[in-house]
């Protein structure tokens, strides 16, 4: 599989608003990303994917938290 397989793969998971598993996806399309020739998608877009999606992530987690105690 390719760094661009998984991307597209989180891709589908981020514009269903599903920042967990854009998260998963995108992690394993960076990890491939390093080793793979020729590359498949450049670096810049993975890190805009996972920056925003671990924002909304977290997000969600202190939402969570505040809900919960407050």
């Amino acid at each position: 599989m390719a760094a661009d397989d998984c991307f597209r793969l989180g891709a589908v998971a981020y514009f269903n608003q599903d920042y967990y598993h854009t998260v998963m996806w995108i992690t394993e399309a960076l990890n491939i990303w390093t080793t793979e020739q020729p590359k498949t998608i450049d670096k810049p877009t993975l890190l805009d994917y996972l920056a925003y999606s671990l924002y909304m992530v977290s997000h969600a987690l202190r939402q969570h938290y505040v809900h919960r105690h407050f």
